[in-house]
């Protein structure tokens, strides 16, 4: 059950989730969900987003769960660049 979705407008030390979605499972208990929307391949994107894992998760003290979307699968030239995995996924 979703509990409450979140925007930021103000940087996490120059990080920011496009979404940040804040959960609850009677299971799991709180937990959040980040998502990144991505137009294309961002060889930083890994670090960055352990790094905003992090925060967050340091920030609320619940388990954090990244997600990130890409919007196009990647131009031929571009995907062997991609790890295989992600090229599988997009």
């Amino acid at each position: 059950r979703l509990v409450e979705a979140l925007t930021r407008e103000s940087p996490i030390k120059q990080r920011t989730p496009d979404i940040e979605l804040h959960m609850t499972d009677p299971e799991l208990g709180d937990f959040l969900v980040v998502v990144e929307v991505q137009a294309r391949y961002d060889r930083t994107l890994a670090r960055r987003l352990a790094s905003l894992t992090a925060f967050l998760h340091a920030e609320h003290g619940k388990p954090v769960i990244p997600v990130v979307l890409y919007l196009r699968q990647p131009a031929s030239r571009g995907a062997s660049r991609m790890p295989r995995c992600l090229a599988r996924m997009v």
